[in-house]
């Protein structure tokens, strides 16, 4: 068993030992938010951080309360050792926009009422999505005289521009405004790929020295390398057939399209599945359209994210898709992550920063954006050379463990919210290079 991480490496100096995260999404609900906030946190708490949670009801993908949090202003309880309190939350997962920002409000309505519940910690760390949960963050420095840490996993306003969510723009001035005075207020601004940062520099004038990288990763300790899982094999019918698996949030932004259109193109190989697993907006589009086309080869199941190492090792590659749109080349989407721990090669179709992570440390295959022959054409390479499955699957579990482990990131990012070097990084990286 390895050293406890507390022992493994230190603390950066004046670190603070507090720390409250404010989200609207936590667990037990799926999703890419969820599973990187619960990883941050246990890592913390490893570290001798006390850590508290406040967020809403839970309530996502499908919008629906669970029978146990309805009707409930607040609820508190203890995940995994931490204590979560809970407040009320208009629940809504459909595709009315009208109701969906109410959900977005309502939280943030509720936790104006109750957030001073919890314990003042000495940092507030705000996961901005959606963005009024940024008021949380402001409130807290105003009364508590805490610092905020504001955290941007998605350009929330660029993605409405771009997709045509909203073509009011008096609404996106106001929202760049809103958002601006919220990173311009706190500590820190934390988010996802340098292209962000970049942005958020340029376009928005943030100051560099603001600006964090809090990149997304993957749990080694949870997804690894293993034996195809049997139990799995029979349970979605894909006995003696080769498996493409898509695992995540089904939504517009996807284009998930471009994973039926490859799939009609392999209509002639019977060996071939594609499984498609989670949940989303899109999600009964996407059932609809793959009924529509007669087609037989693509599976949808579900499978909760705790089974994602089973998942993966019946796989010969996951698939990971965007839409052909600026926002996002900027990107570097969570479900890239887990298949690569899972020692599993990546199909990505489109442009950005994980394009050219998985093309730089030969990870998997990269194709054009909205290009389904070339998805097809890739699975096809896949499906029939083990090989290369096997060798692009060894190089992306290598990549991940030394540079893309959840530890390794936080570690970084914790030495950089306090400006100070993280002592002997490079001759770290340098040793396991050698070896």
């Amino acid at each position: 068993m390895s050293a406890p991480l507390s022992t493994a490496w230190q603390l950066p100096e004046g670190l603070p030992r507090r720390w409250l995260f404010v989200t609207q999404y936590y667990l037990p609900e799926p999703g890419a938010t969820q599973v990187r906030l619960s990883a941050i946190i246990r890592i913390l708490r490893e570290l001798g951080v006390e850590v508290e949670v406040f967020t809403a009801m839970p309530h996502y993908p499908t919008g629906v309360v669970p029978e146990k949090y309805r009707g409930r202003w607040t609820a508190e309880e203890t995940i995994d050792g931490v204590p979560v309190h809970r407040t009320w939350v208009y629940g809504y997962g459909g595709k009315s926009r009208l109701r969906r920002v109410l959900n977005f409000f309502s939280y943030t309505a509720s936790s104006l009422v109750n957030l001073f519940r919890c314990e003042k910690p000495e940092v507030v760390f705000v996961e901005a999505l959606p963005l009024p949960v940024g008021i949380l963050g402001v409130l807290a420095r105003l009364i508590w005289r805490v610092p905020y840490v504001y955290n941007i996993p998605d350009m929330q306003i660029e993605v409405a521009r771009e997709m045509g969510w909203t073509r009011n723009r008096a609404v996106l001035r106001a929202a760049e405004a809103f958002e601006n005075f919220l990173m311009l207020r706190s500590w820190k601004v934390s988010t996802v790929t340098q292209r962000f940062i970049d942005f958020y520099h340029r376009e928005r004038g943030i100051p560099r020295e603001q600006l964090t990288l809090l990149c997304n990763g993957a749990d080694t300790r949870l997804l690894r390398p293993m034996a195809p899982d049997q139990e799995m094999i029979r349970r979605f019918g894909v006995q003696g057939k080769k498996v493409f698996v898509y695992a995540g949030t089904h939504a517009n932004y996807h284009r998930l399209d471009t994973i039926i259109e490859a799939a009609e193109l392999l209509k002639g190989r019977d060996d071939i599945r594609i499984l498609m697993v989670g949940q989303g907006p899109d999600r009964q589009r996407i059932i609809d359209l793959a009924r529509q086309k007669g087609l037989t080869n693509v599976l949808f199941e579900e499978s909760p994210f705790e089974e994602t190492a089973r998942l993966m090792s019946i796989a010969v590659a996951a698939l990971v898709v965007l839409r052909n749109a600026p926002v996002a080349t900027k990107m570097r989407l969570a479900k890239t992550f887990p298949p690569m721990a899972c020692k599993r090669p990546v199909i990505f179709s489109g442009e950005g920063e994980s394009a050219e992570l998985i093309a730089a440390h030969a990870c998997g295959i990269v194709g054009a954006p909205e290009n389904p022959r070339q998805m097809a054409d890739a699975m096809l390479r896949l499906a029939d050379d083990p090989a290369l499955a096997r060798r692009l699957g060894e190089n992306a579990h290598r990549y991940l463990t030394e540079e893309l482990d959840w530890t390794s990131i936080l570690k970084r990012w914790l030495y950089d919210l306090m400006e100070q070097e993280q002592p002997g990084r490079e001759a770290a990286i340098g040793a396991r290079r050698t070896a």
